[in-house]
């Protein structure tokens, strides 16, 4: 990983003196998966299969729930630029010591919705 330099500004005055101090500190910018959907690769291929199978949406699903060909499914299917099957998996991200910039900026560009708080 990456460490990054923080830096922090103190600035205060003591009756008519002015005063500033700038406090440096290493960080280390970390993200952790800590929840997933159970059936995430599942549901992502139920998605890729509801237009091509026979079977209502629940027949489909429990079969993708065996794992057959799943991932390689998938694979194929974000080949061919359909990313939007991805929208069924859901993961949940703790992300620390990164801005409140970074954090969005991750947000928006994966295309997802969050809700989340920042400290």
């Amino acid at each position: 990983s990456r460490s990054f330099f923080a830096k922090a500004a103190a600035v205060w005055y003591d009756r008519d003196n002015y005063h500033r101090e700038v406090y440096e500190m290493e960080t280390t910018p970390q993200a952790r998966i800590v929840s997933v959907n159970q059936y995430g690769e599942a549901i992502c291929a139920g998605a890729a299969r509801i237009s091509t199978t026979q079977g209502n949406a629940l027949d489909i699903f429990e079969s993708a729930k065996e794992g057959a060909g799943n991932f390689a499914l998938i694979k194929k299917v974000l080949r061919s630029g359909h990313c939007s099957i991805l929208e069924h998996a859901v993961f949940s991200i703790a992300l620390w010591n990164v801005s409140a910039f970074a954090e969005q900026s991750i947000c928006s560009s994966a295309d997802i919705v969050s809700t989340h708080s920042v400290r």
